[in-house]
């Protein structure tokens, strides 16, 4: 049997959908209270860069809270491979789509915590870059940073999931990747000390431990917490 590319592309995201049972989603219904105090930061952040009123798509959009809880008033697409979440996204008011490719149509592509769990990253970008209008902007929010000191010493972040992660980003391969596809870098911040994640005291006394346990191996991986530049957003426009 010969198979299509869109053949190939169906199979391969049956494959990514049973790694996101609907247990994967149970506190992203709007229950989680620390992830509504991140979601006011970066709808803070957001807000420096664009309103809220234009045409977005939230790649990887999960349950929906995300664009439902920062208030986004304009129209509102999102890509979600998880039939339970999609069918949450719905009732948040989110139009879902398997794909999106109206050219020079977008206001606004936001990566919410989901560049490093797609199996096609720099194909997505590519489709930022055609289907965003001039001044569109693309938001990496809540994403790994691997270029962190946490990340260098264990060879690991909180944040990042082995079994479902295909890439790892950094702020310099996100740049770079932009400016592949004639993005202009705009801003970057590390979100750390504000974090509702973070305790500043504890974190460095973990910080301290974890590194004496490193001999240890499995000890020092059951030790996780927030630390500087683990997390970050970033902006790029076309």
């Amino acid at each position: 049997m010969v198979y299509t590319k869109k053949n190939d592309c169906m199979k391969v995201n049956q494959k990514l959908a049973l790694l996101y049972e609907n247990d994967y989603f149970q506190d992203r219904v709007g229950n989680n209270l620390k992830r509504h105090k991140s979601f006011d930061a970066e709808k803070r952040f957001i807000e420096r860069f664009t309103s809220l009123d234009g045409t977005v798509l939230d790649v990887g959009c999960s349950t929906g809270e995300f664009l439902q809880h920062i208030g986004w008033s304009g129209k509102k697409y999102g890509i979600e491979i998880s039939q339970f979440a999609a069918e949450k996204a719905i009732q948040n008011g989110i139009d879902i789509v398997s794909d999106y490719d109206i050219p020079n149509s977008l206001d606004a592509i936001i990566y919410r915590g989901t560049i490093q769990h797609l199996d096609s990253p720099f194909r997505s970008i590519e489709k930022a870059a055609k289907t965003l209008k001039p001044g569109g902007k693309v938001f990496f929010i809540a994403t790994p940073n691997i270029h962190s000191v946490y990340y260098r010493l264990f060879n690991t972040l909180p944040a990042l999931d082995q079994q479902r992660n295909f890439y790892l980003p950094s702020a310099c391969s996100l740049k770079n990747l932009g400016e592949m596809f004639n993005f202009d870098f705009v801003a970057v911040e590390y979100p750390y000390i504000h974090s509702p994640y973070s305790s500043p005291g504890v974190d460095h006394i973990k910080f301290l431990y974890k590194f004496l346990l490193l001999p240890f191996g499995d000890l020092s991986e059951k030790v996780e917490f927030s630390f500087h530049k683990n997390m970050m957003n970033m902006v790029v426009k076309k």
